[in-house]
């Protein structure tokens, strides 16, 4: 998110929200956490946020947590290298037998 981007954020909080504005000192620290998150993100939430609840929200009920993106190769390793700790697992399991067996 961009510092534009910030700004607009925090003007919409301070207008649908009036009351006591943020210190300088709270809106560095809002910008540095919400900085990391994509601004559509942070508005869709910021705008579900604005027609559920009366109160101002609080910087955790904005940040949205970039999700890694997983791709079907990477599923499909992950797979190919589990089955290929079962299959070595079994075939480690079959030389070993119980002294009865032998």
């Amino acid at each position: 998110m961009t510092l534009e981007e910030f700004n607009r954020v925090i003007k919409e909080i301070h207008l649908a929200f009036p009351g006591k504005r943020m210190d300088l000192d709270t809106l560095e620290i809002w910008h540095r956490h919400l900085s990391e998150c994509r601004y559509p993100a942070v508005k869709q939430r910021l705008d579900a946020y604005i027609r559920q609840n009366s109160y101002r929200p609080a910087l955790a009920h904005l940040y949205v947590r970039d999700e890694t993106e997983t791709t079907v190769l990477d599923m499909m390793r992950e797979w190919e290298r589990e089955g290929e700790k079962k299959i070595g697992d079994r075939r480690y399991r079959d030389k070993l037998r119980p002294p009865w067996e032998e």
